[in-house]
């Protein structure tokens, strides 16, 4: 603190004007702390999705993000097309043949519904996963996506109930729509 303080008082020139004097500068290093803290160190925030029934049809590997292409996932890559997709969201995708994936990951074509074997199946290591992640990496927000079916794969995790994530309600459409306000929510 007492380097910041003297840098910021040379920047300002503020030692000789009386400021420390007066115990403006300690106010004005508190608003500084703030304001970089909440633009530029903002804590990250964490978005999880289902995979697709939509997907791209290439014989060659995709990153997931460019496999599937469902609403959602329609409305992500506007997004990043139009350079307003947040820094700092972390997107998880819950694959019914992958488990839980990054956006980057390399997967092949697939056609594998989510029915709720398969999703019970998926819920010890996907919800280790998370769990991992979240023990890892701080988040100061989770959406969750997902429908009643691929829920089921998270209900083993411990950590995820400790964030209080929001969850998408209603049809398609709505969740995408809570999905989309909720990413550009600090926008």
């Amino acid at each position: 603190m007492n380097e910041t303080y003297a840098e910021l008082t040379a920047f300002l020139g503020t030692e000789k004007a009386g400021v420390r004097k007066n115990n403006v500068l300690p106010q004005i290093l508190t608003v500084c702390s703030f304001i970089f803290h909440e633009k530029l160190v903002r804590m990250a925030r964490l978005l999880i999705l289902a995979c697709s029934n939509r997907k791209r049809t290439d014989t060659t590997a995709l990153p997931a993000i460019e496999r599937y292409d469902g609403v959602n996932f329609q409305v992500l890559k506007k997004l990043q097309r139009e350079q307003k997709f947040p820094n700092d969201l972390d997107v998880l995708i819950l694959s019914a043949k992958h488990g839980l994936i990054r956006p980057n990951t390399p997967i092949e074509c697939y056609d594998q519904k989510m029915t709720r074997a398969r999703a019970t199946e998926l819920a010890t290591p996907v919800s280790k996963s998370l769990d991992r992640l979240l023990q890892r990496k701080k988040y100061s927000d989770i959406f969750i996506n997902l429908g009643k079916i691929y829920l089921a794969a998270l209900a083993q995790s411990h950590e995820l109930p400790k964030h209080k994530p929001l969850y998408a309600s209603g049809g398609i459409g709505s969740k995408m729509k809570q999905m989309k306000e909720w990413v550009l929510k600090y926008e």
